[in-house]
């Protein structure tokens, strides 16, 4: 006999400031967050059924240390992670989603 499908609940992933010096991302990030709960509260079918029928997972912050690195500087010209890897402090850090480990290469240039 066939095995049965498990039931598997979907799931979805919302991540925002990846770059540091993105912070719109995170504005997005909140604000369908917010809507969709607003909506949810007010028993709109659309929202109360998507958040019925899915895990939701959200990271706002995927690079902390290079926000908080950011945060008095004019230009926001921060990218990376502070993460040190090189000897040149201006190309120091990781970017964080060029060094996903799936499909991409296995080792990096640390600069």
């Amino acid at each position: 006999a066939p095995k049965e499908r498990q039931h598997i609940t979907p799931q979805v992933l919302l991540t925002s400031l990846t770059h540091a010096r993105e912070p719109a991302s995170l504005t997005v990030l909140l604000y369908f967050l917010g809507h969709m709960l607003e909506r949810h509260a007010s028993r709109d079918p659309e929202a109360t059924y998507l958040l019925h029928t899915r895990e939701v997972w959200a990271v706002p912050f995927v690079n902390p240390d290079g926000y908080i690195a950011n945060e008095h500087l004019p230009s926001k010209s921060i990218r990376k992670n502070r993460r040190p890897t090189c000897s040149e402090s201006a190309s120091d850090g990781v970017d964080l989603n060029r060094n996903f480990g799936f499909h991409w290469k296995r080792a990096f240039s640390p600069c």
